[in-house]
């Protein structure tokens, strides 16, 4: 038997082949490719599996001399093992962090609506399907509130009634933001990756692998899809989110009790916690 040996790597590993009965018929294809791999040659079929095949491209022949793992690739597998635990640690925390932030912000709708102990907030936010249908609900009657307390003119002066507006524009983007960030995890899946001529593997989070982004993430020069520190920064976050959801919820409840000294205290904050989560 006779191997075209189309093209191998750095390490003179074999990455293309043809097998073929005949040197003549071999030859013949070394022929047809030379063109596009020029480093094709006609060899004598070693035996065993291609991935232990090693090239001479000196004396273009090879020989079956399967790998011998280096310490550093002995490191690299097991750092690889040791991140896929992280990486689904990482994982697990942003969806058990997501659902305290969906039941923060059906507090908050609950706050807003409800003057008894029945818990219409509630059984609103949670009978919508779609996280973006409920956290447009949230918005829409954050805004509402807002808007009548601005309106009155009796509890906060214009300047301060415009800061709770930004407030929550600020945090509404960070939401959508985040729920971005949640959806690309729990919809992910986690791959050991290599790219280029490395031979370490890193472990990411990525979209399925023949999805248009992945497809697109894969021609670019960085890693696909998230790191591990994506992830438990994402987590992080969504904690943070919730206790300044907390805080809003007590916003609602200031202007309820026409406390302006508390509610300028708070307002302040939540300022200053969103500038630290957010940035300037």
């Amino acid at each position: 038997m006779y191997i075209a040996i189309v093209d191998y790597d750095q390490d003179n590993r074999v990455t293309k082949y043809q097998d073929y009965k005949t040197q003549a018929e071999a030859d013949a294809h070394v022929t047809r490719v030379l063109g596009k791999y020029p480093k094709a040659f006609t060899a004598l079929d070693p035996g065993g599996g291609f991935s232990s095949w090693l090239v001479d491209p000196i004396a273009k022949t090879v020989s079956n001399t399967p790998h011998v793992e280096t310490q550093e690739e002995k490191d690299n597998k097991l750092k690889v093992e040791k991140d896929f635990q992280r990486m689904k640690e990482a994982v697990l925390n942003v969806t058990l962090s997501w659902a305290g932030l969906e039941n923060s912000m059906a507090f908050l709708l609950d706050r807003i609506i409800s003057r008894s102990n029945y818990q219409f907030g509630f059984a609103i936010y949670f009978a919508v399907a779609s996280a973006d249908a409920r956290f447009n609900i949230i918005n829409k009657a954050i805004v509402e509130l807002f808007e009548k307390q601005k309106n009155t003119g009796n509890l906060l002066t214009k300047e301060d009634s415009n800061r709770l507006f930004d407030i929550w524009r600020t945090l509404f983007s960070a939401l959508k933001d985040v729920k971005g960030n949640r959806n690309t995890i729990t919809h992910g899946n986690i791959l050991p990756i290599r790219k280029g001529k490395s031979s370490k593997q890193h472990v990411r989070l990525t979209p399925p692998m023949f999805h248009l982004d992945m497809m697109k993430q894969w021609s670019e020069p960085q890693l696909p899809g998230m790191s591990i520190n994506d992830v438990e920064q994402t987590a992080k976050r969504i904690n943070e989110l919730c206790g300044v959801l907390v805080l809003l919820s007590m916003i609602v409840t200031y202007i309820d009790a026409s406390d302006a000294p508390t509610l300028l205290k708070i307002i302040g904050q939540l300022e200053d916690r969103l500038q630290t989560i957010t940035g300037p």
